[in-house]
């Protein structure tokens, strides 16, 4: 073994230990719910496009959702990736996870037609398939990350190092084995693939790595138009003032720009084409409900919050800024290209209505960038001095330990989705038992893009509720639809009340219910949360408890809406000025 193999050594470890926690995690004892988890989450509207148009030949998506509702085993279940654009039904997500699925799902329908088992994009094959896809782009996104890192270190220890760092340190972990068919996983290939053929161009001028390097940005932006920025960073990648304007010169030129373009256009062609199969316009935007709040940036929050912040869960990240310091010394031009790329990165990501981007393990959109972090990473190790690449290394090992433990902790439902703070973090750090599991509550969502927050639609106040063992369901409203001011509609919900408890603990297994009775006149909602943030004992002192949150798209005006609270262990505890506002969608 030559230290030159450490990088491949370490790929093919990283995939033998990633294998074995994607059949651990289906296993019995695992988290999920067996291999019909697999294709799960906002992943099912990724992939839905493989069994409704190779399968199906199905536009709308019925028979593929008829399947979805079969392997979960809910009749009503109405899935939310798909929206209605034009009066038609149409897949809101972009198509490329389905395309790079596509090999794997066409292989998992011939070993499912030659074994005799169902055809149905959704059987154990399938599912198998899909999560070893995730592995395999991975291990591709790796494997360019390595290539990349040789044009910044000669130290092949360093990458290696780095290379098992960013696989076990980060999030990246979770969304390859827990949530494989997220597109986190997909972008961080693409992205990586399009750095590596760019930094080839820069370096050589071939035309044909221009090429390659075309196909891969097309990639990413069919699996994420935003993640487009990447461009951004070719700046960094070419080294200086110089090299950028001479790049652009050279691309300018028209052969360079057709190499560039050509292999970049048939896959950018493919989401317009399935806009068109879906609704009969190519044109068609299907966010409509959502969007940016430029002007409003939630930078310390998606960097330094305990909901999702980037550096309280993925530390490694912040590790790898010292990087930049070592630019500054020697390299300023490189230092502002990337000092100017993470300040636009995080300013985008920031301004998302949805700034933590709902449920899911630390700040997901920045894992397709990991692999900027890691060159940063490597600038740094590679130049420390012994005494201090020890306690660089040191650090580094902690951030892959801390992740690790976080990851378990998200498994296992110990840590809350999305609703973490300060308080909550420090309640559960490093705790894995299984008291602690499903321990935290509350709900602080914020509201809907397009909510009108000027003024409630319906207001509801209730002086004093005591809930004890003749009272099980205490103080709230019950609302009809029909008093909406608009439907269909999605309303945000905001209230607070001040409790005491009259035994220890009673607080603990209170909840807080919010039920819509035929929502869209099939379906119902429900949705109950813990009142109390962290489990209380103190019985002397009131404590203010806050809730916030959004409901599904309310169609039918026969529907009725409650909000109450339940006290299923029926303690005693007292609820005083119990006060509800329900604000509406803004008129479009």
């Amino acid at each position: 073994m030559t230290r030159k193999t450490l990088p491949d050594i370490a790929i093919f470890l990283i995939f033998l230990a990633l294998t074995a926690l994607f059949i651990i995690d289906r296993s019995p004892a695992g988290s999920g719910r067996g291999w019909t988890s697999v294709i799960d989450s906002d992943g099912r509207g990724y992939y839905a496009y493989l069994p409704s148009f190779i399968l199906y030949g199905d536009p709308g998506f019925e028979r593929s959702t008829a399947a979805e509702r079969k392997v979960i085993g809910n009749p009503d279940y109405v899935p939310e990736y798909l929206v209605h654009a034009g009066g038609h039904t149409m897949n809101k997500y972009f198509a490329g996870v389905a395309l790079l699925q596509s090999p794997f799902f066409c292989l998992a329908t011939g070993i499912t037609l030659v074994t005799g088992g169902p055809v149905d994009g959704y059987s154990f094959v399938f599912q198998l398939m899909a999560g070893l896809a995730a592995l395999f782009y991975l291990l591709g996104g790796l494997f360019f990350l390595k290539k990349i890192l040789e044009y910044f270190t000669s130290n092949q220890a360093v990458i290696a190092f780095t290379l098992i760092a960013f696989a076990f340190g980060t999030n990246l972990l979770f969304y390859t084995i827990h949530q494989p068919l997220m597109s986190h996983v997909y972008s961080f290939f693409a992205i990586n693939g399009f750095l590596y053929f760019t930094l080839r161009w820069l370096s050589s001028s071939r035309r044909r790595d221009l090429a390659w390097s075309g196909l891969f940005l097309g990639m990413v932006l069919l699996l994420r138009p935003v993640n487009g920025l990447i461009v951004a960073l070719v700046p960094f990648l070419a080294g200086s003032a110089g090299q950028t304007r001479r790049w652009l010169k050279e691309l300018r030129k028209l052969s360079n720009l057709k190499a560039f373009l050509l292999p970049m256009l048939p896959v950018l062609l493919i989401q317009p084409f399935l806009w068109f199969l879906q609704t009969g316009s190519a044109g068609i935007w299907p966010y409509q409900h959502e969007g940016f709040r430029f002007l409003h940036p939630e930078i310390g929050s998606v960097l330094f919050g305990f909901r999702k912040g980037l550096f309280i869960y993925t530390p490694l990240t912040l590790l790898s800024l010292a990087g930049l310091l070592f630019l500054w010394r020697k390299e300023k031009f490189r230092f502002f290209s990337a000092l100017l790329f993470f300040l636009i990165l995080t300013w985008m990501i920031a301004s998302w209505w949805n700034w933590y981007y709902g449920d899911g393990f630390g700040m997901r959109p920045v894992i397709e960038f990991y692999g900027f972090f890691a060159i940063l990473f490597v600038l740094a190790a590679g130049r420390l001095k012994p005494a201090r690449a020890a306690i660089f290394l040191v650090a580094a090992l902690f951030c892959i330990m801390l992740n690790m433990v976080q990851t378990w902790q998200y498994t296992r439902h110990i840590l809350h989705p999305f609703n973490m703070d300060r308080e909550k973090y420090g309640y559960v750090f490093l705790k894995t038992g299984d008291a602690y599991r499903n321990s935290l509550g509350g709900s602080q969502d914020i509201p809907w893009y397009g909510t009108a927050l000027s003024r409630p639609c319906f207001s509801f106040t209730e002086r004093q509720s005591i809930l004890d063992t003749a009272t099980e369901f205490g103080a709230g409203p019950v609302l009809p639809a029909s008093l909406l001011p608009r439907l269909p509609g999605r309303y945000f919900i905001s209230g607070r009340f001040y409790a005491k408890d009259q035994e220890p603990g009673a607080g603990n297994k209170i909840m807080m219910v919010v039920s819509i009775f035929k929502a869209d006149s099939c379906r119902d909602f429900w949705y109950g949360f813990p009142i109390n943030d962290i489990p209380v004992q103190d019985t002397t002192t009131y404590r203010t408890i806050r809730f916030a949150l959004n409901t599904p798209v309310i169609t039918n005006r026969d529907a009725l809406l409650k909000i109450y609270l339940w006290n299923p262990s029926k303690k005693q505890m007292k609820a005083v000025n119990f006060k509800v506002d329900i604000f509406p969608p803004a008129a479009e």
